[in-house]
C-alpha cells in the first residue's frame, strides 16, 4: 500500500519456477507443439512424479521424465514489480524498495521530469529522477 493522497496499491508477481519448451527436443521426440505442452509445464511446476504420463495426442502419452530430459527446461522464476501513483516521501520509498528487491523487471510510473518537482509534489507523483 502506497500513499498518493489516497491509498494506492503496488504489486509484485513472482513465478515459483519458469518452465520453457525446447523445440529441438520436441522434434527429436517426434512431437509437435500443442495445448498439451501447457499441461506438461503445469505438471513440472506442481512437482508431479517423473513417471506421470502426459497426454500428447489421441491415445498418445509420454512420461514426464522423458519430456524433462529432452524438451522442457526449468529456471528460477522471474519477479516483476509494478508501482504507480506514489508520492515521494521516505515511507513510500521504503515500501517501493522493499517491493522491488530482487525484481527482474520493475515498472514504475514517474510522469514528471525533475525540473517539475514542485508540480509532482503537489500532485503526489514521482519524478523521473
Amino acid at each position: 500500500m502506497l500513499d498518493h493522497g489516497t491509498p494506492c496499491l503496488a504489486f509484485a508477481f513472482e513465478e515459483k519456477l519458469r518452465v520453457n519448451m525446447w523445440s529441438e527436443g520436441l522434434k527429436s521426440l517426434g512431437l509437435g507443439v500443442g495445448p498439451w505442452l501447457n499441461e506438461a509445464k503445469r505438471a513440472v511446476r506442481r512437482g508431479e512424479p517423473d513417471n506421470s504420463e502426459i497426454v500428447t495426442g489421441r491415445d498418445l502419452s509420454i512420461p514426464l521424465a522423458v519430456l524433462k530430459q529432452h524438451a522442457l527446461r526449468t529456471a528460477r522464476g522471474q519477479k516483476i514489480a509494478y508501482v504507480v501513483n506514489a508520492a515521494y516521501h521516505d515511507q513510500n520509498i521504503d515500501r517501493v524498495v522493499a517491493l522491488a528487491i530482487g525484481a527482474d523487471q520493475f515498472f514504475i510510473e514517474a510522469p514528471f521530469l525533475d525540473a517539475d518537482v514542485k508540480v509532482a509534489a503537489e500532485r503526489r507523483h514521482l519524478t523521473a529522477r
